[in-house]
């Protein structure tokens, strides 16, 4: 694998290799397909835990620097991206990009209520209550838990 990275300025290590849709470097190992970032973590730092993600400090889906690697879920991932003013939208030239607001409308459909999610993603009510547009219909009953919290308040 060291033949396939490049060292950035910023202590990336970039995979130089091929790249799955998402950007993330892929390869095989022995008879599997494995992503990059995934191999590296489980390699040089811990086995991942079952329902965890392997993410990046640095935002940087080439990047394979086990030190820019973290297990966390899905929730740690996009609250680290938030917090560092870092998350990335196809629509750049509206506040709040349509990727995010579909997440917001996806948890208020799971039947959380609007100062869960701007708990959990340390985000402001009034953001997510605009960006789901604060209709209480909105509600599901389908329930989920992050971190092993109930759904309830």
């Amino acid at each position: 694998m060291r033949n396939h990275r490049r060292i950035m300025p910023n202590g990336c290590w970039e995979w130089t290799g091929g790249l799955n849709r998402g950007g993330y470097g892929k390869t095989r190992v022995g008879f599997r397909h494995v992503i990059v970032s995934r191999y590296v973590y489980e390699e040089m730092v811990a086995p991942i835990p079952a329902g965890l993600f392997v993410c990046h400090r640095c935002d940087n889906p080439k990047c394979m620097n086990p030190d820019h690697l973290f297990a966390g879920t899905q929730t740690d991932n996009i609250r680290d991206s938030i917090r560092k003013g870092r998350w990335h939208t196809k629509n750049r030239n509206k506040p709040m990009g349509l990727p995010l607001k579909n997440l917001l409308k996806r948890f208020r459909g799971y039947g959380w209520s609007v100062a869960k999610i701007a708990h959990e993603l340390a985000m402001n009510d009034w953001t997510v209550r605009q960006a789901t547009d604060g209709d209480p219909r909105k509600r599901a009953s389908v329930s989920i838990a992050i971190k092993g919290e109930s759904d309830n308040e």
